[in-house]
């Protein structure tokens, strides 16, 4: 990929995936595209920033801790695949309405034409 390029993942969820909450579906999406990346070597020395609508996520993130089993797993695993591509991040909570107001909801929902994209 060039280096100033932009990444993107979309993808559709299975059955079992498709149940869980709202906030375990997108932290997972964020982590599979982070994964990806990190795997392509694309993270190394980087300071990503993940900004996010869904303040559970953002406030487990934060405090480093959720009292739901599934998003406290998905917390160490962020941790942990921060270690292992050795890289940075900032979180930052933002409300739904400005990133659609922005335009950078478009991409979470598939529409490549609209917004950043």
């Amino acid at each position: 990929m060039a280096k100033d390029s932009i990444s993107y993942h979309i993808g559709i969820w299975n059955e079992k995936v498709s149940s869980q909450s709202s906030n375990y579906r997108e932290f997972r999406n964020f982590l599979v595209a982070f994964k990806r990346e990190g795997d392509a070597g694309h993270l190394a020395n980087s300071f990503v920033i993940f900004c996010t609508d869904n303040s559970t996520v953002g406030a487990a993130l934060y405090k480093g801790t959720s009292d739901s089993h599934f998003l406290l797993k998905m917390v160490i695993e962020f941790h942990s695949l921060l270690m292992k591509y050795e890289c940075q991040a900032f979180i930052s909570h933002i409300a739904g309405t400005r990133m659609i107001a922005r335009g950078g909801d478009g991409l979470s929902r598939g529409a490549l034409n609209e917004g950043v994209m």
